[in-house]
């Protein structure tokens, strides 16, 4: 399976921020569920926003261990944890990592 993430990256800064490759890795309840590169190369105008689409793939296994915690855990949770972390490549100073947590709620998805 595969899906697109939407990644949103600000640069607060007074001067632009190029960037050359992006890397995530995403985990669901604690288990590693898709990841996924681009090799999206651009530049963050300086005080500025952009968002960038990452293609991610979830492995069958992957995919197989969500399905299986979930049955096992008795009763289908109201809102799934979450935790995204990745790199965005830098041409000059190197790779920049990030990382973002947070819940999905599935009854406003089921909506």
């Amino acid at each position: 399976m595969r899906f697109k993430v939407k990644l949103r990256v600000l640069n607060p800064n007074d001067t632009p921020v190029d960037y050359d490759g992006v890397f995530i890795d995403l985990d669901v309840q604690g288990r590693n569920f898709a990841s996924g590169v681009s090799d999206l190369k651009g530049t963050v105008p300086r005080f500025s926003e952009q968002v960038l689409e990452v293609p991610l793939t979830v492995s069958a296994l992957g995919a197989l261990r969500q399905m299986l915690g979930l049955a096992t855990s008795g009763a289908w949770p109201e809102k799934l944890a979450y935790e995204l972390r990745g790199k965005m490549g830098g041409p000059a100073f190197g790779s920049v990592r990030f990382e973002s947590k947070g819940e999905l709620s599935l009854s406003s998805a089921a909506r």
